[in-house]
């Protein structure tokens, strides 16, 4: 039989011819006559349209390409299909197989990442957080915000409500930053260095002081007259500041990473060759989950932070009701292709934040 043979020294292929007797395997070359025992010859699993591979004790192999020189050395060395073997030719076991494997990975992820997180997270040192921060604030300064457009009186505003709203003892220093962004719109987001960004977009949906105002706003951060937010306004920003201000003393950041790494490296050493694509999507997909389960607990936070501070949380679903009104109106004003219900499914599982009806409930039902 022809083959490639493979002497384990170098990646050159040498053209071979086999002969299998009753108890030896015969490989000759150009070069060389070498042979093996057909006792410690191993055959790797054969696979369809693929070459069959007869692995010697030396550490050398070679490949047989023709099906009927494969067929018959499988027949000579007397070839015997293993138990695995067999259940993967059956469509029910396979698929049995595979809802068993992505139920244990599942289960890992879902249970045991988070719990082992919890283990390795607080022996990760405060440097990883801030070197992390500081890389993601400069990816956003350089392709993402551009510099706010508030004035100074409500950039002040903004400041002493950030200062009364914070804890009384702080994890690590928290400071504010506030910028423009069209690519983000509406938002806030907290970085693991203790950095949290409010944008211009998401102080304009909370509510302003009427120009001729003339009395004392009630409000439990007791803010100065004539300032662009209302009570209210500073209520819901109090409310967006405290969400954020909980990402970072939880240091979700640092959890998200250690769990998606955790699953990763599960998948990696279980795929083998296939893991560079299949780790890093799955990785990204379960993270979006987590991430929601993140939100809610910024939320409960959020809403432990607000009460200390004599705040409603109404004030929080208010400013959310508002974002997703608008949002609904932006919709319904471009031309959309009708999104089917499984791609709305999907898109509810990717997003990292819950849905807002469930979180403006929530607000409403802590409110009450």
């Amino acid at each position: 039989m022809n083959a490639n043979y493979f002497d384990a020294q170098s990646s050159i292929i040498q053209p071979a011819n086999i002969r299998i007797d009753a108890d030896q395997i015969k490989i000759t070359t150009s070069q060389f006559n070498k042979f093996f025992s057909k006792k410690t010859t191993r055959v790797a699993e054969p696979y369809l349209n693929a070459a069959l591979i007869l692995q010697f004790d030396d550490g050398s192999h070679c490949e047989i390409h023709a099906p009927v020189d494969q067929q018959a050395a499988l027949t000579q060395i007397a070839y015997q299909a293993s138990l695995v073997e067999h259940w993967q030719r059956n469509w029910g076991i396979a698929l049995f197989a595979i809802a068993v494997v992505l139920a244990l990975f599942y289960g890992s992820y879902r249970y045991g990442g988070p719990i082992l997180a919890k283990q390795i997270v607080p022996m990760i040192p405060q440097q990883a957080d801030d070197f992390l921060g500081t890389e993601v604030e400069s990816m956003l300064d350089a392709d993402y915000f551009t510099e706010s457009d508030i004035k100074a009186e409500q950039a002040a505003q903004i400041t002493k409500v950030f200062e009364a709203i914070k804890p009384n003892a702080t994890r690590i220093p928290l400071r504010l930053e506030l910028r423009k962004s069209e690519k983000i719109g509406a938002n806030a987001l907290a970085l693991p260095n203790g950095s949290i960004y409010l944008t211009d977009a998401m102080v304009q949906h909370m509510p302003k002081q009427n120009s001729q105002a003339t009395s004392q706003r009630n409000s439990p951060l007791n803010s100065p007259l004539n300032l662009p937010l209302t009570s209210a306004g500073e209520m819901q920003l109090a409310g967006v500041l405290a969400h954020e201000i909980a990402h970072i003393e939880l240091r979700h950041s640092m959890h998200n990473i250690t769990e998606t790494s955790l699953m990763t490296v599960l998948l990696g050493a279980t795929i083998g060759d296939f893991s560079n694509i299949l780790s890093v999507a799955a990785g990204g997909l379960l993270n979006a989950r987590y991430s929601q389960e993140k939100e809610s607990e910024a939320d409960e936070y959020a809403i432990r932070l607000l009460q200390s501070r004599g705040i409603s949380p109404a004030h929080l679903a208010d400013l959310f009701e508002s974002l997703d009104q608008d949002t609904s109106t932006d919709k319904s004003t471009k031309k959309k292709r009708q999104s089917s219900w499984l791609e709305d499914q999907i898109n509810d599982y990717l997003s990292s934040h819950p849905m807002t009806e469930k979180r403006i409930e929530r607000f409403r039902q802590a409110a009450k």
